[in-house]
């Protein structure tokens, strides 16, 4: 397995039609490395003790504080030697009939140095936004 392979599964119950809530169960691992839970969004500096392979959450259906999803940042340690970087997931799990796909979000960055430093440094991003969605956040209009 590549050593920057990172896996998710997840899992939705059908929905209960008076409550319209429904189980989930999400998993992220990463099988060559770990992640950190990031407690901190303005962190920029990788740890290089504490990972874990996987991170798990879920909801039942009659929790009293029923969550609707998963949004949650990490860093993300994998290969040897060692690379980090930070991700930044949203899981929003979808059970109604007429639409039955969850929907997976990802941000991340990976510094390829090494480094555990991950601050962007714009002038080394390798994508950019391209103007038309910075005006309209639809492409085409």
């Amino acid at each position: 397995m590549d050593p920057g392979t990172i896996q998710f599964r997840c899992t939705v119950e059908p929905q209960d039609p008076e409550t319209r809530r429904f189980a989930w169960h999400f998993v992220i691992s990463v099988p060559s490395g770990g992640l950190l839970l990031r407690t901190n969004a303005l962190d920029f500096n990788a740890p290089t003790e504490g990972y874990v392979s996987a991170f798990e959450d879920s909801e039942t259906q009659t929790s009293p504080q029923w969550r609707g999803g998963l949004r949650a940042g990490f860093f993300v340690k994998f290969g040897t030697p060692p690379r980090y970087g930070r991700i930044e997931v949203e899981f929003v799990p979808q059970r109604v009939e007429f639409y039955k796909a969850s929907a997976l979000h990802l941000k991340y960055r990976v510094n390829p140095s090494g480094s555990r430093n991950l601050e962007a440094d714009p002038a080394k991003m390798l994508e950019t936004i391209p103007s038309h969605y910075l005006r309209t956040g639809l492409p085409g209009k």
